[in-house]
């Protein structure tokens, strides 16, 4: 067997696996956002990562350098992670931000690998990155329609109830309801992967025609991430999947008549879920459209207060930032003496990198973004950057969650691909 096929196998293997967060914890901290862990998936990823990162290096240098000195793009990102490295070393918790930062090498070496290597096709990437969210969309819908949850050390899953103080619920007058995790650390995380999961499956069966068995396989899929990012309660996942699935269906009903019929299937499904799932639980749906709500109020005031904190942190140091993944230590020093769960980061993807790393670390990001955005208008995937740019603005886990940023680098490896 070939490296390459080595390289393969394991890649494919991370992408059916990632969602789940089996993984070895090297230091406990009072934050999830402070703690540093060992995944199992970044041990299977790293084989592919350092099969080819070796061969592009050692035996194709000179075409990876032709090929990286022009486009912006490329520059900003090596300034976004040279600016991440150096913040290393004016960080308060130099261990953490060498974590983040090598979480960002990874994140990066990804990238290049999809986009770039010959051996990998963007058709298998998407098939398996849909298979691998199924097992824990199931689960997600499982976890809903019972209530309940369980605990298990070997697949990366923590034990949550509606009667724990602190773990997502919808609240109303008949009690309190516990939001579906699937196999995420947080349900805005499962519907946020639900919503790119969706998306994935439109953009990818409505290209061409494709076979009835392909068929079948993006239907389920779409049937049962959609089921889940339902009840996953996820505002911004709801938002991100509005805003970009009606313009997919307006791109790819001018196609023919086999995306016509298949686009048509996809809104009966849209439509027969939403009726099934929604109407006994109406108010529970209503509940996280209205404002009014105890736990809305609170939502509202929390996200209102991390805005606070973050022109804070910010001021403070607007050019340097805190070190990446310093954040929360830096949050405590500022207002100091309060219980570990008031310490949280800010909701945006934006600030959040800015107190992190500074102004020009944020250009950079930007920079990044703006081409990425380019790239997808191109080749017709710009509606999961918007999708993607949805999460940013009312989120943080593309930013601090180690799956979450991994996930991202994979999808903007898609993006730029030339053959996506």
């Amino acid at each position: 067997m070939t490296k390459n096929k080595i390289a393969q196998i394991f890649l494919y293997l991370w992408l059916l696996i990632w969602p789940w967060q089996t993984k070895l914890i090297l230091r406990t901290s009072d934050s999830a956002y402070s703690e540093i862990s060992l995944f199992l998936s970044l041990l299977i990823l790293l084989v592919p990562l350092i099969i080819w990162t070796h061969q592009i290096f050692a035996e194709d240098y000179w075409r990876f350098k032709k090929g990286m000195s022009k486009p912006l793009w490329w520059r900003a990102l090596i300034v976004w992670e040279l600016i991440t490295f150096v913040s290393i070393f004016w960080a308060s918790d130099f261990m953490l931000a060498l974590y983040r930062y090598i979480i960002l090498v990874f994140g990066i070496l990804l990238f290049y690998v999809v986009k770039n290597t010959d051996f990998v096709k963007a058709k298998l990437v998407i098939k398996y990155f849909i298979a691998g969210l199924i097992a824990p969309s199931l689960l997600a819908i499982w976890q809903f329609f019972t209530q309940s949850t369980f605990a298990d050390k070997y697949l990366g899953l923590a034990y949550h109830a509606s009667n724990i103080l602190g773990d997502s619920v919808v609240e109303t007058a008949s009690g309190r309801f516990l939001r579906a995790y699937g196999s995420f650390d947080h349900p805005n995380i499962l519907g946020g992967m639900m919503a790119l999961g969706i998306i994935l499956v439109l953009y990818f069966s409505l290209r061409k025609e494709i076979k009835r068995n392909e068929r079948l396989f993006y239907l389920i899929s779409f049937s049962v991430f959609y089921l889940a990012l339902l009840v996953s309660f996820s505002r911004a996942a709801w938002l991100a999947l509005l805003v970009s699935t009606p313009l997919i269906f307006l791109s790819a009903w001018r196609r023919g008549k086999f995306q016509k019929k298949l686009i048509t299937l996809f809104i009966i499904l849209i439509v027969g879920i939403s009726v099934v799932v929604i109407n006994p639980s109406r108010e529970l749906f209503l509940g996280r459209t209205q404002t009014d709500s105890r736990l809305e109020i609170k939502s509202i005031d929390e996200r209102e207060l991390y805005l606070e904190q973050a022109k804070e942190v910010i001021t403070r140091n607007p050019f340097i930032g805190t070190g990446v993944g310093n954040y929360i230590l830096e949050l405590q020093k500022i207002i100091p003496g309060q219980a570990s769960w008031y310490y949280q980061p800010v909701h945006n993807y934006w600030l959040l990198a800015w107190a992190e790393i500074g102004v020009f670390g944020l250009i950079a990001i930007i920079l990044f973004w703006l081409a990425m955005f380019k790239t997808g208008f191109k080749n017709g995937l710009w509606p999961i950057v918007l999708a993607l740019g949805v999460f940013s603005l009312l989120d943080h886990w593309l930013w601090d969650q180690t799956l979450g940023i991994l996930v991202f680098f994979a999808i903007t490896g898609l993006i730029f691909r030339e053959d996506s």
